[in-house]
């Protein structure tokens, strides 16, 4: 569980700091393809689809909000 924490905490920093959907994409997608079945559903989740929905309309006071129901 702290990997999965660590790779949200990396998306966050990636659609929060960076505030760049492609980038967030693209991890999003080698995660898809990373070996481990939690991860890869994490990445396909609703709240990876919900954050990367936010930042690609740039919405970032919607992405906020989101990213503090998942605290």
């Amino acid at each position: 569980m702290d990997e999965l924490n660590e790779i949200r905490n990396m998306l966050k920093n990636i659609v929060e700091v960076d505030q760049v959907s492609n980038r967030a994409q693209l991890f999003l997608e080698g995660l898809k393809h990373s070996g481990k079945s939690e991860i890869a559903k994490f990445a396909i989740s609703d709240e990876c689809n919900a954050m990367l929905a936010a930042a690609k309309e740039q919405n970032y006071s919607a992405l906020q909000q989101l990213m503090s129901q998942y605290k």
